[in-house]
C-alpha cells in the first residue's frame, strides 16, 4: 500500500509576526516566522549553533488567533504540511517553501525589554516581548492563565482498532 504523508512539527521560538492580511474572497492570513536553533560541538570541542528560520502561513480563524495572541519570543508548535510554489521576478523563477500551519500552540515566553518588539500590527497589552535567557531567571513567570487549555492525550485505542489506514 503506497501512502503519503506531508507533515511538519515545528518547535521554535516565534521570531517576527507580519500584518494580518483579509482578501476581498473574505478569507484572512497572518504569515509569520519561527527560528530553530540546532546545537553542536565542532571538531575543536567549541559549541555552535545554526539557526534556521521557516516561513509559516496561518490562514482564517487560526491567523486571526496567531496574531491576536501571540508574540514574538513565543515557545510555540506548529503542525502543518509543506508548501513550495514558484513565482517568475527579472526572467528567473523563484521557488519558496513555507509551511501551511494547521494548529499553533504556546509552550511559554523568552522575555525581553519592550523596546525590542519587532513584528506587525498593534502589540496587545496582555502579550510579552522577548528577552534572552541569562534574563529569564531574573523575572517572575507570567501570571497570566493561557488563553486555551492545553491539548489533552487521546484516549487509548483498542488493540486492532486505530484511525490508521494502513
Amino acid at each position: 500500500m503506497d501512502i503519503d504523508i506531508n507533515k511538519v512539527l515545528l518547535v521554535g521560538a516565534l521570531e517576527e509576526i507580519d500584518e494580518l492580511r483579509t482578501f476581498p474572497s473574505g478569507s484572512t492570513l497572518c504569515p509569520f516566522t519561527v527560528v530553530t536553533v540546532e546545537r553542536f560541538r565542532r571538531r575543536d570541542g567549541d559549541w555552535g549553533e545554526r539557526k534556521t528560520w521557516h516561513r509559516v502561513s496561518a490562514w482564517g480563524e487560526l491567523g486571526k488567533r496567531v496574531h491576536a495572541e501571540f508574540s514574538r519570543g513565543m515557545r510555540i508548535v506548529v503542525e502543518g504540511r509543506l508548501s513550495r510554489r514558484s513565482y517568475e521576478r527579472d526572467g528567473e523563477t523563484r521557488w519558496i517553501t513555507d509551511i501551511q500551519a494547521s494548529s499553533c500552540n504556546a509552550l511559554g515566553y523568552q522575555q525581553q525589554s519592550q523596546s525590542s518588539h519587532s513584528g506587525g500590527g498593534q502589540r496587545n497589552d496582555n502579550r510579552q516581548s522577548y528577552q534572552p535567557r541569562h534574563q529569564r531567571a531574573q523575572q517572575a513567570p507570567p501570571t497570566h492563565a493561557p488563553t486555551a487549555p492545553p491539548p489533552s492525550d487521546p484516549p487509548p485505542v483498542p488493540d486492532g482498532e486505530d484511525d490508521l489506514p494502513f
